[in-house]
């Protein structure tokens, strides 16, 4: 209900603060970021988009970054106070002249500072798994999800004895 501020599902109150993060990579930089090899042809940098293998590998890459659930950051949660208005005012209008004046070449210093941030990210979050002791447990499931679970882990079941399967029964009774 709108009016009491409560989520009709699960009961908890909607008026929380804002979380700090996305889950994966939000829809609009995730198509930005599929345009990545478009913006470094344009801009004149590489010829990555005239081989079409790697750019569908780096699609794939990049659609799992939107579907995947890496803890992303969000600016709703960054507040500014006086101190830093006039600094964060400047840097907003370098980078919009940079944007009118460079495009291209902008757009694609956008994406390699992004997939930067998210090998930063990535690498976080396995020096975290490391320490924890998760590590093993992420690799035991991409082992089974690359090569296919263990043969050998799976309890067989006891087979039927044959005598139980196959009496026939008796209809004549």
């Amino acid at each position: 209900n709108v009016m009491n501020n409560m989520s009709e599902e699960t009961g908890e109150d909607m008026k929380k603060p804002p979380k700090s993060y996305f889950i994966g990579v939000p829809a609009p930089v995730g198509a930005g970021l599929a345009l990545f090899p478009l913006f470094t042809d344009l801009a004149g940098y590489a010829a990555f988009i005239e081989t079409p293998t790697l750019c569908g590998f780096y699609l794939i890459l990049s659609a799992s970054a939107v579907v995947g659930t890496l803890k992303t950051f969000s600016i709703k949660s960054v507040r500014f106070n006086s101190a830093r208005a006039i600094p964060t005012l400047f840097a907003a209008a370098v980078c919009t002249a940079f944007l009118i004046t460079f495009p291209w070449s902008a757009l694609t210093v956008l994406c390699a500072a992004y997939w930067i941030y998210l090998g930063v990210v990535v690498t976080r979050v396995i020096f975290r798994d490391i320490q924890s002791g998760k590590i093993v447990n992420r690799i035991k499931f991409l082992k089974m999800f690359i090569i296919g679970p263990d043969k050998t882990s799976r309890k067989k079941q006891p087979a039927k004895p044959e005598s139980q399967s196959e009496q026939p029964s008796s209809g004549d009774g």
